[in-house]
Protein backbone atom coordinates (compact mmCIF):
# COMPACT_ATOMS: atom_id res chain seq x y z
CA UNK A 1 0.00 0.00 0.00
CA UNK A 2 1.37 3.59 -0.58
CA UNK A 3 2.63 5.73 1.99
CA UNK A 4 -0.13 8.30 0.63
CA UNK A 5 -2.95 5.96 1.60
CA UNK A 6 -1.58 5.12 5.09
CA UNK A 7 -1.86 8.68 6.15
CA UNK A 8 -5.77 8.68 6.34
CA UNK A 9 -6.76 11.36 8.64
CA UNK A 10 -3.69 12.95 9.54
CA UNK A 11 -2.67 14.62 6.00
CA UNK A 12 -5.49 13.58 4.03
CA UNK A 13 -8.05 15.48 6.48
CA UNK A 14 -5.12 18.36 6.43
CA UNK A 15 -4.59 18.75 2.85
CA UNK A 16 -8.12 18.92 2.42
CA UNK A 17 -9.41 21.19 5.50
CA UNK A 18 -10.35 23.86 2.68
CA UNK A 19 -14.00 23.76 3.47
CA UNK A 20 -16.95 24.88 1.45
CA UNK A 21 -17.21 28.99 2.38
CA UNK A 22 -20.27 30.43 3.99
CA UNK A 23 -18.94 33.73 3.18
CA UNK A 24 -20.70 36.87 4.52
CA UNK A 25 -22.24 39.14 1.81
CA UNK A 26 -25.20 41.51 1.87
CA UNK A 27 -28.25 39.54 1.27
CA UNK A 28 -29.46 42.82 -1.19
CA UNK A 29 -32.90 42.30 0.18
CA UNK A 30 -35.29 45.59 0.78
CA UNK A 31 -38.48 46.61 -0.84
CA UNK A 32 -36.11 48.84 -3.74
CA UNK A 33 -33.53 46.80 -4.49
CA UNK A 34 -30.43 49.12 -5.62
CA UNK A 35 -29.72 50.20 -9.01
CA UNK A 36 -26.48 49.29 -9.70
CA UNK A 37 -23.82 51.83 -11.21
CA UNK A 38 -20.00 51.52 -11.78
CA UNK A 39 -17.54 52.46 -9.60
CA UNK A 40 -14.57 52.59 -11.09
CA UNK A 41 -12.34 51.22 -13.77
CA UNK A 42 -8.89 50.31 -14.28
CA UNK A 43 -7.56 51.34 -16.68
CA UNK A 44 -8.73 54.87 -15.89
CA UNK A 45 -11.41 56.09 -18.52
CA UNK A 46 -8.25 58.47 -20.65
CA UNK A 47 -5.55 56.24 -19.62
CA UNK A 48 -2.46 56.67 -21.73
CA UNK A 49 0.57 54.25 -21.62
CA UNK A 50 -1.13 51.51 -20.35
CA UNK A 51 0.60 47.71 -20.25
CA UNK A 52 -0.48 45.73 -23.40
CA UNK A 53 -0.91 42.90 -21.08
CA UNK A 54 -3.32 44.77 -18.77
CA UNK A 55 -6.04 43.02 -17.13
CA UNK A 56 -9.07 45.44 -17.66
CA UNK A 57 -11.02 45.48 -14.10
CA UNK A 58 -14.50 47.01 -13.47
CA UNK A 59 -16.15 47.74 -10.04
CA UNK A 60 -19.70 47.75 -9.84
CA UNK A 61 -21.75 49.09 -6.64
CA UNK A 62 -24.02 45.66 -5.96
CA UNK A 63 -23.36 42.10 -6.34
CA UNK A 64 -24.09 41.42 -10.50
CA UNK A 65 -25.67 39.28 -12.93
CA UNK A 66 -22.41 37.50 -13.97
CA UNK A 67 -24.00 36.12 -16.90
CA UNK A 68 -25.94 39.68 -17.64
CA UNK A 69 -22.71 41.86 -17.68
CA UNK A 70 -20.62 39.24 -19.40
CA UNK A 71 -22.93 39.20 -22.37
CA UNK A 72 -23.69 42.98 -22.17
CA UNK A 73 -20.16 43.76 -22.33
CA UNK A 74 -17.87 44.23 -25.41
CA UNK A 75 -13.88 45.32 -25.66
CA UNK A 76 -12.97 46.84 -28.74
CA UNK A 77 -10.50 48.70 -30.89
CA UNK A 78 -11.22 51.14 -34.06
CA UNK A 79 -9.17 49.27 -36.27
CA UNK A 80 -9.30 45.49 -35.76
CA UNK A 81 -12.85 45.61 -34.09
CA UNK A 82 -13.95 43.70 -30.98
CA UNK A 83 -10.91 41.86 -29.01
CA UNK A 84 -11.47 37.93 -27.64
CA UNK A 85 -11.11 37.68 -23.86
CA UNK A 86 -11.78 35.77 -20.58
CA UNK A 87 -13.66 37.07 -17.76
CA UNK A 88 -13.41 36.23 -13.80
CA UNK A 89 -15.34 37.85 -10.93
CA UNK A 90 -14.08 38.53 -7.49
CA UNK A 91 -16.90 39.63 -5.79
CA UNK A 92 -18.39 43.07 -7.23
CA UNK A 93 -14.95 43.08 -9.00
CA UNK A 94 -15.70 42.32 -13.01
CA UNK A 95 -12.07 41.17 -14.77
CA UNK A 96 -11.36 41.04 -18.01
CA UNK A 97 -8.23 39.31 -19.19
CA UNK A 98 -7.59 39.61 -22.97
CA UNK A 99 -6.55 36.65 -24.60
CA UNK A 100 -3.53 37.75 -26.54
CA UNK A 101 -1.34 41.10 -26.06
CA UNK A 102 -3.04 44.14 -26.94
CA UNK A 103 -1.68 45.77 -30.15
CA UNK A 104 0.74 48.75 -29.60
CA UNK A 105 -0.03 52.72 -29.33
CA UNK A 106 -4.05 52.36 -29.77
CA UNK A 107 -6.95 53.19 -28.30
CA UNK A 108 -9.31 50.41 -26.80
CA UNK A 109 -12.86 51.12 -25.66
CA UNK A 110 -14.69 49.01 -23.24
CA UNK A 111 -18.86 49.53 -23.42
CA UNK A 112 -21.38 47.72 -20.53
CA UNK A 113 -24.76 47.99 -22.13
CA UNK A 114 -28.21 48.21 -19.98
CA UNK A 115 -28.87 44.57 -20.30
CA UNK A 116 -26.36 44.23 -17.79
CA UNK A 117 -28.28 43.54 -14.42
CA UNK A 118 -27.86 43.47 -10.62
CA UNK A 119 -28.16 40.06 -8.68
CA UNK A 120 -31.33 41.25 -7.64
CA UNK A 121 -32.28 41.80 -11.35
CA UNK A 122 -32.12 45.65 -11.75
CA UNK A 123 -30.65 46.72 -15.06
CA UNK A 124 -27.80 49.37 -15.02
CA UNK A 125 -29.38 53.10 -15.31
CA UNK A 126 -26.93 53.59 -18.41
CA UNK A 127 -24.82 52.17 -20.51
CA UNK A 128 -21.08 52.53 -19.39
CA UNK A 129 -18.37 53.66 -21.56
CA UNK A 130 -14.64 53.72 -20.87
CA UNK A 131 -11.36 53.91 -23.14
CA UNK A 132 -7.27 53.93 -22.65
CA UNK A 133 -4.15 53.83 -25.16
CA UNK A 134 -1.83 51.25 -24.59
CA UNK A 135 2.02 51.64 -24.84
CA UNK A 136 4.30 52.45 -28.08
CA UNK A 137 6.63 50.02 -29.32
CA UNK A 138 9.29 52.19 -28.42
CA UNK A 139 10.38 53.44 -24.79
CA UNK A 140 8.59 56.39 -23.09
CA UNK A 141 8.96 57.86 -19.79
CA UNK A 142 5.98 57.40 -17.85
CA UNK A 143 6.61 59.73 -14.75
CA UNK A 144 9.44 62.26 -13.12
CA UNK A 145 10.04 62.99 -9.80
CA UNK A 146 9.49 65.43 -9.06
CA UNK A 147 6.61 66.25 -11.54
CA UNK A 148 6.83 68.50 -14.25
CA UNK A 149 5.44 71.80 -13.19
CA UNK A 150 6.57 71.30 -9.07
CA UNK A 151 7.56 73.93 -7.32
CA UNK A 152 9.27 74.16 -3.80
CA UNK A 153 11.86 71.63 -4.54
CA UNK A 154 14.28 71.53 -2.02
CA UNK A 155 18.18 72.39 -3.17
CA UNK A 156 19.36 68.90 -2.17
CA UNK A 157 17.14 66.73 -3.86
CA UNK A 158 17.55 63.96 -6.27
CA UNK A 159 15.55 63.44 -9.59
CA UNK A 160 14.01 60.37 -10.89
CA UNK A 161 13.04 59.13 -14.34
CA UNK A 162 10.67 55.73 -14.71
CA UNK A 163 11.19 54.73 -18.34
CA UNK A 164 8.14 51.88 -19.60
CA UNK A 165 11.23 49.80 -20.49
CA UNK A 166 14.50 48.81 -19.30
CA UNK A 167 16.72 51.67 -20.88
CA UNK A 168 20.31 51.46 -22.41
CA UNK A 169 22.28 53.19 -19.79
CA UNK A 170 25.25 54.69 -22.29
CA UNK A 171 22.86 55.68 -24.77
CA UNK A 172 20.47 57.36 -21.89
CA UNK A 173 22.62 59.08 -19.88
CA UNK A 174 24.38 60.51 -23.25
CA UNK A 175 20.99 62.04 -23.88
CA UNK A 176 20.43 63.67 -20.52
CA UNK A 177 20.91 67.33 -20.19
CA UNK A 178 20.36 69.89 -17.08
CA UNK A 179 19.37 73.92 -17.77
CA UNK A 180 21.25 75.71 -16.51
CA UNK A 181 24.25 73.17 -16.10
CA UNK A 182 25.24 71.61 -13.25
CA UNK A 183 26.89 68.78 -12.44
CA UNK A 184 25.81 65.50 -11.78
CA UNK A 185 26.03 61.58 -11.29
CA UNK A 186 23.85 58.89 -12.95
CA UNK A 187 22.95 55.15 -10.96
CA UNK A 188 20.04 52.81 -12.10
CA UNK A 189 18.19 51.12 -9.41
CA UNK A 190 16.20 49.27 -11.83
CA UNK A 191 16.58 49.03 -15.47
CA UNK A 192 13.60 51.16 -16.77
CA UNK A 193 14.22 53.93 -13.52
CA UNK A 194 17.09 56.50 -13.56
CA UNK A 195 18.44 58.14 -10.73
CA UNK A 196 20.15 61.77 -10.77
CA UNK A 197 21.76 62.90 -7.89
CA UNK A 198 23.87 66.43 -8.19
CA UNK A 199 27.24 67.07 -6.78
CA UNK A 200 26.23 70.63 -5.18
CA UNK A 201 23.11 71.79 -4.25
CA UNK A 202 20.52 73.63 -6.84
CA UNK A 203 20.15 77.16 -6.72
CA UNK A 204 17.17 78.41 -4.82
CA UNK A 205 14.15 79.85 -6.39
CA UNK A 206 15.37 78.77 -9.95
CA UNK A 207 13.81 76.44 -12.64
CA UNK A 208 15.31 73.93 -13.87
CA UNK A 209 14.82 72.06 -16.91
CA UNK A 210 15.79 67.94 -17.64
CA UNK A 211 15.80 66.71 -21.25
CA UNK A 212 16.27 63.59 -21.81
CA UNK A 213 16.93 63.38 -25.69
CA UNK A 214 15.61 61.17 -28.41
CA UNK A 215 18.65 59.37 -29.13
CA UNK A 216 17.88 57.38 -25.43
CA UNK A 217 17.67 53.79 -26.36
CA UNK A 218 15.85 50.77 -24.83
CA UNK A 219 17.89 48.01 -23.57
CA UNK A 220 19.47 45.38 -25.84
CA UNK A 221 20.00 47.66 -29.03
CA UNK A 222 16.54 48.15 -28.86
CA UNK A 223 13.97 51.21 -30.55
CA UNK A 224 14.55 54.89 -28.94
CA UNK A 225 12.80 57.42 -27.14
CA UNK A 226 12.05 58.73 -30.92
CA UNK A 227 11.39 62.65 -29.68
CA UNK A 228 12.95 64.58 -26.93
CA UNK A 229 11.41 64.66 -23.37
CA UNK A 230 11.49 67.84 -21.15
CA UNK A 231 10.51 68.51 -18.04
CA UNK A 232 10.74 71.33 -15.39
CA UNK A 233 10.43 72.32 -11.84
CA UNK A 234 11.17 75.13 -9.27
CA UNK A 235 13.09 75.17 -6.58
CA UNK A 236 12.59 76.86 -2.88
CA UNK A 237 14.26 78.87 -1.35
CA UNK A 238 16.92 76.13 0.60
CA UNK A 239 17.77 72.75 1.52
CA UNK A 240 15.47 70.41 2.51
CA UNK A 241 15.49 68.39 6.19
CA UNK A 242 12.45 67.69 7.14
CA UNK A 243 11.43 63.62 6.35
CA UNK A 244 8.63 63.05 4.76
CA UNK A 245 5.07 61.66 6.64
CA UNK A 246 1.85 60.18 5.68
CA UNK A 247 -1.00 62.57 6.32
CA UNK A 248 -3.76 59.99 5.53
CA UNK A 249 -4.74 56.40 5.14
CA UNK A 250 -7.76 54.98 3.29
CA UNK A 251 -9.23 52.86 5.16
CA UNK A 252 -8.10 54.85 7.88
CA UNK A 253 -5.22 53.26 9.96
CA UNK A 254 -7.14 51.27 12.60
CA UNK A 255 -10.73 51.09 11.07
CA UNK A 256 -13.12 48.66 11.85
CA UNK A 257 -16.39 47.53 9.95
CA UNK A 258 -14.47 48.26 6.62
CA UNK A 259 -16.42 46.88 3.23
CA UNK A 260 -15.04 44.00 1.86
CA UNK A 261 -15.29 45.67 -1.53
CA UNK A 262 -13.61 49.21 -0.11
CA UNK A 263 -11.92 49.04 -3.97
CA UNK A 264 -8.64 49.85 -2.52
CA UNK A 265 -6.11 51.40 -0.45
CA UNK A 266 -4.99 54.91 -0.83
CA UNK A 267 -1.84 56.68 1.34
CA UNK A 268 -1.17 60.57 0.98
CA UNK A 269 2.23 62.20 1.84
CA UNK A 270 3.36 65.52 3.17
CA UNK A 271 5.82 65.88 -0.04
CA UNK A 272 6.56 64.03 -2.68
CA UNK A 273 8.65 60.59 -2.23
CA UNK A 274 10.75 58.54 -4.54
CA UNK A 275 8.42 55.20 -4.28
CA UNK A 276 7.22 52.87 -1.59
CA UNK A 277 8.34 49.72 -2.68
CA UNK A 278 9.88 48.42 0.35
CA UNK A 279 7.84 45.73 2.18
CA UNK A 280 9.05 44.64 5.86
CA UNK A 281 5.66 42.78 5.94
CA UNK A 282 2.80 42.12 4.46
CA UNK A 283 -0.63 40.13 4.66
CA UNK A 284 -0.80 37.55 2.24
CA UNK A 285 -4.76 38.57 1.48
CA UNK A 286 -3.98 41.99 0.33
CA UNK A 287 -1.07 40.56 -1.72
CA UNK A 288 -3.79 38.12 -3.50
CA UNK A 289 -6.25 40.87 -3.58
CA UNK A 290 -3.69 43.53 -5.44
CA UNK A 291 -5.09 44.31 -8.83
CA UNK A 292 -1.62 45.49 -10.56
CA UNK A 293 1.52 46.89 -9.02
CA UNK A 294 0.75 50.22 -6.48
CA UNK A 295 0.44 53.20 -8.39
CA UNK A 296 2.78 56.44 -7.45
CA UNK A 297 1.00 59.78 -8.86
CA UNK A 298 2.96 61.82 -11.04
CA UNK A 299 3.54 64.11 -8.14
CA UNK A 300 4.68 61.46 -5.70
CA UNK A 301 1.73 62.37 -3.49
CA UNK A 302 -0.33 59.47 -3.21
CA UNK A 303 0.01 55.90 -3.28
CA UNK A 304 -2.71 53.89 -4.60
CA UNK A 305 -3.72 49.99 -4.73
CA UNK A 306 -6.76 48.70 -6.52
CA UNK A 307 -8.42 45.85 -4.44
CA UNK A 308 -10.41 42.44 -5.29
CA UNK A 309 -12.64 41.97 -2.66
CA UNK A 310 -11.54 41.06 0.65
CA UNK A 311 -11.52 38.49 3.16
CA UNK A 312 -14.83 39.13 5.68
CA UNK A 313 -13.85 40.12 9.44
CA UNK A 314 -10.26 40.24 9.15
CA UNK A 315 -7.80 42.30 10.15
CA UNK A 316 -4.96 42.98 7.09
CA UNK A 317 -1.88 44.40 7.34
CA UNK A 318 1.30 45.85 5.77
CA UNK A 319 4.61 47.25 7.25
CA UNK A 320 6.74 49.27 5.09
CA UNK A 321 9.90 49.90 5.03
CA UNK A 322 11.24 53.69 5.11
CA UNK A 323 9.42 56.20 2.71
CA UNK A 324 12.02 58.57 1.05
CA UNK A 325 11.64 62.02 -0.21
CA UNK A 326 13.37 63.81 -2.94
CA UNK A 327 15.74 65.01 -0.69
CA UNK A 328 16.59 61.63 0.75
CA UNK A 329 15.10 62.25 4.18
CA UNK A 330 13.48 58.90 5.86
CA UNK A 331 10.51 58.03 7.81
CA UNK A 332 9.75 54.47 8.86
CA UNK A 333 6.07 54.85 9.03
CA UNK A 334 4.43 52.72 11.77
CA UNK A 335 2.48 49.61 10.54
CA UNK A 336 -0.58 50.07 8.85
CA UNK A 337 -4.02 48.16 9.64
CA UNK A 338 -7.57 48.12 9.12
CA UNK A 339 -10.50 45.55 9.82
CA UNK A 340 -13.36 44.07 7.68
CA UNK A 341 -16.28 43.80 8.52
CA UNK A 342 -18.45 40.53 8.84
CA UNK A 343 -17.89 37.34 9.90
CA UNK A 344 -14.19 35.83 9.65
CA UNK A 345 -14.15 32.33 6.88
CA UNK A 346 -11.79 30.01 7.43
CA UNK A 347 -12.73 27.52 4.72
CA UNK A 348 -13.38 29.57 1.30
CA UNK A 349 -13.97 27.13 -1.51
CA UNK A 350 -16.27 28.11 -4.63
CA UNK A 351 -15.85 26.58 -8.14
CA UNK A 352 -12.40 27.40 -9.88
CA UNK A 353 -10.86 28.45 -6.62
CA UNK A 354 -7.24 26.56 -5.94
CA UNK A 355 -4.47 26.68 -3.47
CA UNK A 356 -0.56 26.24 -4.22
CA UNK A 357 1.52 24.35 -1.61
CA UNK A 358 5.24 23.78 -1.22
CA UNK A 359 5.90 20.56 0.21
CA UNK A 360 8.43 19.29 2.26
CA UNK A 361 8.97 15.29 3.47
CA UNK A 362 11.05 12.72 3.67
CA UNK A 363 11.06 12.02 0.08
CA UNK A 364 12.08 15.64 -0.49
CA UNK A 365 10.82 18.98 -1.87
CA UNK A 366 7.56 19.01 -4.06
CA UNK A 367 4.93 21.50 -4.92
CA UNK A 368 0.85 20.25 -4.77
CA UNK A 369 -2.22 22.35 -6.00
CA UNK A 370 -5.52 21.44 -4.63
CA UNK A 371 -8.46 23.34 -6.48
CA UNK A 372 -12.07 23.13 -5.81
CA UNK A 373 -13.60 21.33 -9.17
CA UNK A 374 -17.17 20.74 -8.68
CA UNK A 375 -19.83 22.87 -6.42
CA UNK A 376 -23.29 21.07 -6.03
CA UNK A 377 -25.52 23.08 -3.16
CA UNK A 378 -23.15 22.39 0.32
CA UNK A 379 -21.04 19.96 -1.80
CA UNK A 380 -18.17 19.77 -3.54
CA UNK A 381 -15.23 18.35 -5.20
CA UNK A 382 -11.61 18.67 -4.85
CA UNK A 383 -8.81 17.73 -6.55
CA UNK A 384 -5.04 17.30 -5.38
CA UNK A 385 -2.54 17.74 -7.92
CA UNK A 386 1.11 17.65 -7.48
CA UNK A 387 4.44 18.29 -9.36
CA UNK A 388 8.23 18.73 -8.91
CA UNK A 389 9.77 22.19 -7.73
CA UNK A 390 11.49 22.41 -11.53
CA UNK A 391 8.12 21.28 -13.62
CA UNK A 392 4.95 23.36 -12.54
CA UNK A 393 2.49 21.38 -14.77
CA UNK A 394 0.06 19.88 -12.11
CA UNK A 395 -1.14 17.39 -14.60
CA UNK A 396 -0.87 14.26 -12.27
CA UNK A 397 -3.65 13.94 -10.23
CA UNK A 398 -3.50 12.46 -7.41
CA UNK A 399 -6.80 12.24 -5.67
CA UNK A 400 -9.94 13.47 -5.39
CA UNK A 401 -11.92 14.50 -1.88
CA UNK A 402 -15.49 14.91 -1.62
CA UNK A 403 -17.03 17.00 1.21
CA UNK A 404 -20.61 18.49 2.16
CA UNK A 405 -21.00 21.07 4.65
CA UNK A 406 -23.47 22.39 7.27
CA UNK A 407 -23.86 25.74 9.37
CA UNK A 408 -22.14 23.91 12.07
CA UNK A 409 -19.75 21.30 10.40
CA UNK A 410 -17.56 19.86 7.55
CA UNK A 411 -18.22 16.25 6.50
CA UNK A 412 -15.31 14.20 4.44
CA UNK A 413 -17.38 11.87 2.81
CA UNK A 414 -15.24 9.93 0.87
CA UNK A 415 -12.00 9.90 -1.24
CA UNK A 416 -10.57 8.11 -3.89
CA UNK A 417 -6.62 7.84 -4.81
CA UNK A 418 -5.24 7.56 -8.16
CA UNK A 419 -1.86 5.11 -8.52
CA UNK A 420 -0.16 4.82 -11.72
CA UNK A 421 -2.96 2.44 -13.71
CA UNK A 422 -5.04 1.91 -10.98
CA UNK A 423 -7.34 3.94 -8.16
CA UNK A 424 -9.14 2.94 -4.77
CA UNK A 425 -12.49 4.68 -3.43
CA UNK A 426 -12.93 4.45 0.37
CA UNK A 427 -16.46 6.23 1.66
CA UNK A 428 -16.26 5.99 5.43
CA UNK A 429 -19.09 5.16 7.70
CA UNK A 430 -20.54 7.39 8.99
CA UNK A 431 -19.16 10.32 7.24
CA UNK A 432 -16.10 12.09 8.92
CA UNK A 433 -17.39 14.80 11.12
CA UNK A 434 -14.51 16.69 12.13
CA UNK A 435 -14.92 20.59 11.79
CA UNK A 436 -17.03 22.66 13.85
CA UNK A 437 -17.54 26.09 13.21
CA UNK A 438 -16.56 28.76 13.88
CA UNK A 439 -13.13 27.82 15.36
CA UNK A 440 -12.20 29.25 18.29
CA UNK A 441 -9.75 29.27 21.17
CA UNK A 442 -10.27 26.16 22.95
CA UNK A 443 -12.91 24.62 20.90
CA UNK A 444 -12.71 20.77 20.66
CA UNK A 445 -14.13 17.44 18.69
CA UNK A 446 -13.43 14.06 18.13
CA UNK A 447 -14.77 10.90 16.48
CA UNK A 448 -14.82 7.60 15.33
CA UNK A 449 -15.15 5.90 11.75
CA UNK A 450 -14.78 2.61 9.64
CA UNK A 451 -13.29 1.96 6.02
CA UNK A 452 -12.56 -0.75 4.26
CA UNK A 453 -8.87 -0.64 3.47
CA UNK A 454 -8.36 -3.07 0.49
CA UNK A 455 -9.69 -5.70 1.76
CA UNK A 456 -9.20 -4.90 5.94
CA UNK A 457 -11.60 -2.87 7.74
CA UNK A 458 -10.27 -0.10 9.57
CA UNK A 459 -11.11 2.12 12.08
CA UNK A 460 -10.26 5.60 12.28
CA UNK A 461 -9.94 7.86 15.48
CA UNK A 462 -9.25 10.82 16.17
CA UNK A 463 -9.88 14.43 18.18
CA UNK A 464 -8.81 18.06 17.60
CA UNK A 465 -8.39 20.98 19.47
CA UNK A 466 -8.07 24.56 18.89
CA UNK A 467 -4.94 25.57 20.73
CA UNK A 468 -4.02 29.25 20.02
CA UNK A 469 -4.96 32.15 17.54
CA UNK A 470 -1.87 33.51 16.18
CA UNK A 471 0.29 34.80 13.13
CA UNK A 472 2.02 32.51 11.07
CA UNK A 473 5.25 33.86 9.18
CA UNK A 474 5.20 32.20 5.94
CA UNK A 475 9.25 30.75 4.41
CA UNK A 476 8.20 32.41 1.28
CA UNK A 477 9.62 35.85 0.31
CA UNK A 478 7.98 38.60 -1.96
CA UNK A 479 10.08 37.86 -5.07
CA UNK A 480 7.23 35.95 -6.68
CA UNK A 481 5.20 37.88 -9.39
CA UNK A 482 1.76 36.39 -10.67
CA UNK A 483 -0.82 37.73 -13.17
CA UNK A 484 -2.26 40.87 -12.58
CA UNK A 485 -1.51 40.23 -8.64
CA UNK A 486 1.99 41.51 -8.32
CA UNK A 487 4.05 43.90 -6.37
CA UNK A 488 6.78 44.42 -7.63
CA UNK A 489 10.36 45.53 -6.27
CA UNK A 490 9.40 43.68 -2.46
CA UNK A 491 11.17 42.66 0.18
CA UNK A 492 10.50 41.25 3.51
CA UNK A 493 8.39 38.66 3.96
CA UNK A 494 4.27 37.52 3.95
CA UNK A 495 2.22 37.40 7.06
CA UNK A 496 -0.91 35.10 7.46
CA UNK A 497 -2.10 36.89 10.44
CA UNK A 498 -5.21 35.63 13.35
CA UNK A 499 -4.72 32.04 12.15
CA UNK A 500 -6.52 28.95 14.34
CA UNK A 501 -4.11 26.44 15.57
CA UNK A 502 -5.16 23.19 15.36
CA UNK A 503 -3.66 20.06 16.74
CA UNK A 504 -4.90 16.89 15.78
CA UNK A 505 -4.19 13.18 16.79
CA UNK A 506 -5.36 9.92 14.53
CA UNK A 507 -5.42 6.45 15.47
CA UNK A 508 -5.70 3.89 12.20
CA UNK A 509 -6.44 0.66 13.13
CA UNK A 510 -7.02 -2.75 11.05
CA UNK A 511 -9.13 -5.53 12.25
CA UNK A 512 -7.61 -8.86 13.27
CA UNK A 513 -10.84 -10.54 12.42
CA UNK A 514 -11.15 -11.91 15.79
CA UNK A 515 -12.96 -8.73 17.09
CA UNK A 516 -9.80 -6.79 17.90
CA UNK A 517 -7.69 -4.03 16.50
CA UNK A 518 -4.07 -3.86 15.54
CA UNK A 519 -2.61 -0.40 15.22
CA UNK A 520 -1.00 0.16 12.04
CA UNK A 521 -0.27 4.21 11.79
CA UNK A 522 -0.87 7.05 14.80
CA UNK A 523 0.33 10.29 14.31
CA UNK A 524 -0.04 14.14 15.13
CA UNK A 525 -0.44 17.30 13.09
CA UNK A 526 -0.78 20.87 14.00
CA UNK A 527 -2.35 23.25 11.47
CA UNK A 528 -2.98 26.30 11.11
CA UNK A 529 -6.13 28.06 8.97
CA UNK A 530 -6.04 32.27 8.09
CA UNK A 531 -9.50 33.55 7.92
CA UNK A 532 -10.33 33.87 3.57
CA UNK A 533 -7.79 31.48 2.84
CA UNK A 534 -7.96 28.35 4.91
CA UNK A 535 -5.00 25.65 5.33
CA UNK A 536 -1.73 27.93 5.59
CA UNK A 537 0.95 25.69 7.52
CA UNK A 538 0.29 21.97 8.16
CA UNK A 539 3.40 19.76 9.88
CA UNK A 540 2.78 16.41 10.01
CA UNK A 541 4.46 13.44 11.90
CA UNK A 542 3.19 10.26 12.27
CA UNK A 543 4.54 6.21 12.65
CA UNK A 544 3.52 3.29 11.52
CA UNK A 545 3.58 -0.30 13.33
CA UNK A 546 3.62 -3.70 11.55
CA UNK A 547 1.42 -6.53 13.03
CA UNK A 548 2.82 -7.15 16.25
CA UNK A 549 1.96 -3.00 17.22
CA UNK A 550 5.76 -2.57 16.74
CA UNK A 551 6.93 0.71 15.33
CA UNK A 552 8.62 0.30 11.71
CA UNK A 553 9.08 3.61 10.27
CA UNK A 554 7.96 7.40 10.54
CA UNK A 555 7.42 10.08 8.58
CA UNK A 556 7.51 13.83 8.53
CA UNK A 557 5.93 16.45 6.20
CA UNK A 558 5.83 20.29 6.04
CA UNK A 559 3.54 22.19 3.83
CA UNK A 560 3.27 25.98 3.20
CA UNK A 561 0.94 27.74 1.57
CA UNK A 562 2.79 29.76 -1.37
CA UNK A 563 1.65 33.35 -2.59
CA UNK A 564 0.20 31.55 -5.86
CA UNK A 565 -3.55 31.00 -4.65
CA UNK A 566 -6.47 31.87 -6.14
CA UNK A 567 -9.69 32.55 -3.84
CA UNK A 568 -12.37 34.26 -4.52
CA UNK A 569 -13.76 35.99 -1.56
Amino acid sequence: MRRRALRTLGVLLALGLLGLGCSSSDDGTGPEPETPTVLSVDPADGAIHVDRDTAIAVRFSVAMDETSVENATSLSDPTLGLVSYSTEWLGNLFVLHPDASLDAEVDYTLVIGTDAESAAGVALAEAFSSSFTTLPDHPVVLETLPGDGASGVGTNSAVSILFSQGMDQSSTEAALSVDPSIAYSVSWPESYRLQMDFLTDLDPSTTYTITVGASAEAEGGGSSLGTDYAFSFTTGTGIDNTPPSITSYSPANGATNVSVDVGEVVLTFSEPIQGLDDIDALDVRLYLAALGNPELSPDGMTWTVHLARLPAGSTLSVDFGPILDLAGNSYDPPEYSFTTGGTPEFYPASLGDFWTYGVVDDGGEYFERISVDAVTGNSFTKGIYSESFADREFDQLEEVDNYTRTSTSLYWTSWTEYYDLDSQTWDPEPDIEWLHFPLQMGQSWNGQTFATIETALGRITYEAEVTAIEDVLSPFGLSASKDNRAWDSRQGGFVYPDCAKVELSYTLEASDGEGGWLVFLSGTEVDHYCAGLGLVQSVTDDTEYNELGNPVGTHHEESYLTPEANVAH
